[in-house]
């Protein structure tokens, strides 16, 4: 509906602009981490009067990061504008209004980050659940209004967008600090030099981590802007978004992990942490692969169904986005467990090292005139690929996890549960000729029934299938 309501070159400059957007939702999940795992941990130990100090230095660090990252941004708005982007001339002013709003809604999501790692080292689900509905109503609602206004559709679209994002920053802390003990905001007396030097070393080097993802993505985004204008940028906008709505239950699912895994090492249980851990890294990995095989198999009926016109390169841009992002849920609660350990310096080193990497292979690649999907090869290869070998040995270092072990119970069950469903419904999909809404509908029950057949006969282990089939006679009962 958006797409079709600004066009193909203003989606592709709010992609590309606006796309601070789309990382602000990764910058706050990924420094929330540091603030949730000092109260988790703290949690762990029973410590009410620590997680009070953790709340109030969290608070104070944040203003400072945010402040810090809004100079920095507008700071980085001229060269931007006048010697990196490929933007028409009549949609400059545009795009250079939204920028700025996204500098200050960036802001503003700093500040609330350290509400947001409260409410998820409470696991407090139903808050994510009621909000994420309304959440939801009011983007409907903003598609709508955009559609069938008459004043310029990108400026009052992003205007919109960036509304919610501040008003549910402010629905986030108002319920904080109503239903928290914790937050109260008092920082002459919960104030601690000692906690923020800790944690700010911490966020510090969590913030590297941080940045290698956003220069992954938006920094590759803007180098494939440069290169190809803003019809690539419109396909890998969709891209991350059909990638994004595929993994919603997944990362829900790790977001409520996440705080038991730091519970569990504040407690000194680090056995039960790391079978977390790997529990985490295959259940994220089969949620997201029960949506994601059949968007795979049927993703150029699903971008004609939902876009009136489809951006050339959007339907390849899609199926590598897909295969991309599981192949990240392999490794995904790995990064959690090394938090919770604390051994991060080195693992978001190599994350920047690798970032930097990417950027300078596809600018090689660029311009030796390679094809835009080279972006997703290079990435998986880099951000992906390698960066999982690397978290898989450092857990292994530090956290004493067997490498062995991870292979035969994660790796191994996990490709098995998403190659046999997808061959079967790879097949289906050869026999049957002709797209439709009725082969999508086969599609997603052929591959949905054959992958939880193959889940509960290789995915778990036995205490996982016992705990169900006792779970199944307990409720019969």
């Amino acid at each position: 509906m958006i797409l079709n309501a600004l066009g193909v070159i203003d989606y592709g400059i709010y992609g590309v602009v606006g796309g601070v957007i789309a990382m602000l939702g990764y910058l706050n999940t990924a420094m929330a981490k540091t603030t949730q795992r000092f109260l988790s941990f703290a949690e762990g130990k029973r410590d009410k009067a620590k997680q009070k100090v953790v709340f109030n230095t969290s608070v104070m660090l944040h203003l400072g990061i945010g402040v810090s990252i809004f100079i920095l941004m507008e700071a980085f708005y001229y060269p931007l504008f006048y010697g990196i982007l490929n933007i028409p001339e009549e949609r400059m002013a545009a795009a250079q209004f939204i920028y700025h709003m996204m500098a200050v809604s960036t802001l503003f999501t700093i500040l609330t980050v350290p509400y947001d790692a409260t409410i998820n080292a409470h696991e407090d689900l139903v808050y994510y659940g009621i909000v994420g509905v309304f959440e939801a109503l009011l983007k409907l609602a903003v598609a709508f209004i955009v559609v069938y206004a008459m004043i310029d559709k990108l400026i009052l679209y992003g205007v919109l967008m960036t509304t919610i994002s501040v008003l549910m920053m402010i629905i986030m802390r108002i319920y904080c600090h109503q239903r928290y003990e914790e937050c109260v905001f008092f920082p002459k007396k919960y104030y601690c030099n000692r906690s923020a030097i800790e944690m700010g070393k911490f966020a510090g080097w969590n913030l590297v981590g941080t940045f290698s993802g956003i220069a992954g993505n938006y920094g590759t985004g803007l180098l494939m802007n440069h290169v190809f204008g803003t019809v690539v940028i419109a396909a890998q906008t969709i891209a991350n978004q059909i990638g994004g709505a595929l993994n919603v239950f997944s990362s829900n699912m790790i977001k409520a992990i996440n705080p038991v895994i730091v519970k569990a090492e504040g407690e000194g249980k680090r056995s039960n942490m790391l079978d977390l851990s790997l529990a985490g890294c295959r259940y994220s990995f089969f949620l997201y692969t029960l949506f994601a095989i059949p968007c795979l198999l049927e993703a150029d009926y699903v971008l004609k169904l939902w876009l009136k016109n489809v951006p050339d390169w959007a339907v390849l841009f899609c199926r590598l986005q897909i295969l991309r992002t599981m192949l990240e849920q392999l490794t995904n609660a790995l990064g959690m467990a090394l938090m919770a350990e604390g051994h991060i310096m080195k693992i978001n080193i190599v994350n920047l090292v690798l970032s930097i990497l990417t950027f300078i292979s596809l600018y090689l690649l660029y311009s030796f005139g390679f094809l835009p999907y080279w972006h997703f090869i290079i990435s998986i290869i880099f951000m992906v690929i390698i960066e999982s070998c690397f978290k898989i040995y450092y857990c292994s270092r530090y956290c004493h996890l067997s490498i062995k072990y991870f292979i035969r119970n994660v790796f191994v069950r996990c490709v098995l549960c998403a190659v046999i469903p997808f061959l079967v419904g790879l097949y289906f999909v050869s026999e049957f000729e002709g797209q439709g809404f009725l082969r999508l509908c086969l599609t997603s029950v052929i591959c949905t029934t054959i992958l939880i057949m193959v889940l509960f006969s290789i995915g778990m282990n036995k205490q996982e299938k016992n705990l169900i089939v006792r779970n199944m006679f307990t409720n019969m009962h």
